[in-house]
């Protein structure tokens, strides 16, 4: 046996020193392969050859769902389904009342446009949109909000055409309401009943008032406001028409 392994011809040798260096080769090719990735099929490994192989296992119930589930989150933050979920909520917010724009619902760079002001900057919007909101109430008598038409013309726009009336430019009881609230804190707790009635009378939560046009100023106007694909207002028009 040894004479036979010693007289063996080169080509052989050559071919069983080859042989040998195959499964070093293999683990080292494996090494470098990269890993794939597969969307339905988890992969395992069998090492029943000797040899490491890759077979496909079909994902259970469980993980398909996940998967599922990722990418419905992945693709809801960003594009069509972002827009539509901002512009849906802000048309059914700005059908009821003015200027209703959350702050998370806004770009760093949007920008506010009317005939009276302009804003840049999502910091400078806010403050806008948080002043301006509940002041209309406080400073028009008995100002009526009602809006004639809300729709979206393509994706990431909303168009919101208005009109409002109100009576004189000076309200009593809500100036009556704003000394009470900086001068009396604890009026809403001592006299709840008429602190209440009176809130209710000038803010107007639950926006009751009905749209007459026998008021002594009304007027009409489009708010435009633009969406990007991340759901965020970029833009803010107010006109007067």
């Amino acid at each position: 046996m040894q004479a036979t392994r010693a007289g063996l011809t080169p080509a052989v040798a050559t071919a069983s020193t080859r042989r040998s260096r195959m499964p070093s080769l293999a683990r080292a090719q494996r090494a470098r392969r990269a890993p794939r990735t597969v969307a339905v099929a988890r992969a395992s490994v069998s090492s029943s050859s000797g040899d490491e192989e890759v077979v496909p296992e079909l994902l259970d119930e469980d993980d398909s769902r996940r998967n599922e589930l990722e990418w419905d989150a992945q693709s809801s933050a960003t594009g069509l389904s972002a827009q539509l979920r901002t512009t849906n909520a802000l048309r059914e917010r700005l059908s009821r009342e003015m200027f209703h724009v959350k702050p998370e619902e806004v770009a760093p760079d949007v920008v506010y446009k009317s005939q009276v002001h302009e804003a840049r900057g999502s910091e400078d919007y806010n403050a806008l949109m948080t002043a301006w909101r509940p002041m209309i109430k406080r400073q028009l008598l008995d100002f009526t909000y009602d809006t004639e038409r809300a729709f979206c013309p393509e994706a990431g726009v909303l168009l919101v055409r208005w009109r409002a009336e109100w009576d004189g430019a000076f309200n009593a009881d809500a100036q009556m309401l704003n000394f009470i609230e900086k001068n009396f804190p604890d009026y809403a707790e001592t006299n709840a009943e008429e602190y209440a009635r009176l809130k209710r009378d000038v803010d107007d939560p639950t926006n009751s008032r009905s749209f007459t046009g026998d008021r002594e100023y009304a007027v009409r106007g489009i708010t435009t406001i633009k969406v990007n694909a991340a759901g965020l207002v970029t833009s803010h028009e107010d006109l007067l028409v």
